[in-house]
């Protein structure tokens, strides 16, 4: 799953143009792609609460604080930092050339220590999808205290209060951005019931596993009304109120999967898939530049005159992203 949504924001981002003639439900679909960071941002709740929560350690956590942020820091940082580079390396060789000023790098300590999303103005600054790690890394550095804060709270509690919020959150969020205002987008406090929401259904299968009774239907039936309010919830319901319903339905795709059996389990289960979902993260963080990096190169040499109008570069270009975010998961994330 983590694959197929770091692949919609990838054609959110350069695929929109070369489809402009396909039908109207199919561009909104990818329009919707944005929603995928808010998938990402549950099921980083999930994970966390599945793999760390344990009720009997005294902080709530399986392992010490210290030891929790180091993991965390070691899984995003150093690709989080390459995906930076090319643009550092770009502005640096302009300022040697006379081309910048000096003053094109005051920016970079915000985005080199993660801090872009609470400034708003400031989100996109350098790599504009590493907006979401500045709220990740947010998650992060509070989840320790989440899990200390809830671990004696029933599940149904939490849920209780949760669910509204997250949903209520969701709606607030396109109101915001309905006023052109950035915070809506960007700011972490508003992503923080999304990750709640993923941890919440994380506490669930921990504490109440026999809650989630094998079947494929629930996971069948919860993908089509995804797809459906994706291509065409806008049709017939406000933006806000789309989001909301995408929210719920994010969560019963993440508790559903978790039920998921049979051969659709096997085929998602495939080590290729499973590759692919695991460097999904620096397929995520590093499609921008290596896209805008292959645009520069395709117009130098004549190749197309506006590469994103053209379906043959948008699906090379994927194919390369999808190459390139292997080799860094196999040789940079692992190690």
């Amino acid at each position: 799953m983590r694959f197929f949504a770091a692949a919609i924001v990838f054609f959110n981002h350069f695929g929109r143009d070369a489809v402009a003639t396909w039908p109207g439900w199919f561009q909104e679909c990818l329009t919707h792609g944005r929603s995928a960071v808010t998938f990402f941002f549950m099921l980083s709740g999930f994970v966390l609460a599945y793999s760390y929560l344990d009720s009997n350690s005294m902080t709530g956590i399986r392992t010490s604080k210290g030891r929790f942020y180091l993991n965390r820091f070691g899984r995003i940082y150093p690709i989080y930092f390459v995906a930076l580079l090319p643009a550092l390396l770009n502005k640096s060789l302009g300022l040697m050339q006379g081309s910048v000023e000096a003053n094109v790098f005051w920016d970079f300590p915000i985005a080199a220590s993660l801090l872009q999303a609470w400034i708003p103005a400031w989100a996109a600054v350098w790599n504009p999808p590493a907006w979401s790690l500045s709220v990740e890394a947010f998650f992060y550095l509070v989840f320790p205290l989440i899990a200390l804060r809830l671990r004696q709270t029933s599940i149904r509690a939490i849920l209780t209060v949760v669910v509204p919020l997250a949903l209520a959150t969701a709606w607030l969020r396109i109101l915001i951005q309905q006023t052109h205002d950035p915070l809506g987008a960007f700011f972490p406090l508003l992503h923080l019931p999304t990750f709640l929401l993923g941890y919440g259904i994380g506490r669930l299968l921990r504490d109440h596993p026999r809650a989630f009774t094998p079947s494929v239907w629930p996971f069948l039936v919860t993908g089509i009304i995804t797809f459906a309010a994706m291509s065409l919830g806008s049709n017939w319901l406000s933006r806000p109120a789309t989001a909301a319903i995408l929210e719920l339905l994010f969560a019963f795709l993440i508790a559903s999967l978790i039920a998921l059996r049979g051969p659709l389990k096997t085929l998602l289960s495939h080590r290729y898939l499973v590759l692919l979902g695991e460097a999904s993260y620096s397929l995520y963080i590093t499609h921008m530049v290596a896209m805008i990096f292959a645009e520069r190169v395709a117009k130098k040499f004549g190749l197309w005159e506006t590469p994103k109008d053209s379906i043959l570069f948008v699906m090379l270009g994927f194919a390369g992203c999808l190459v390139l975010s292997v080799l860094l998961f196999q040789y940079l994330e692992t190690p």
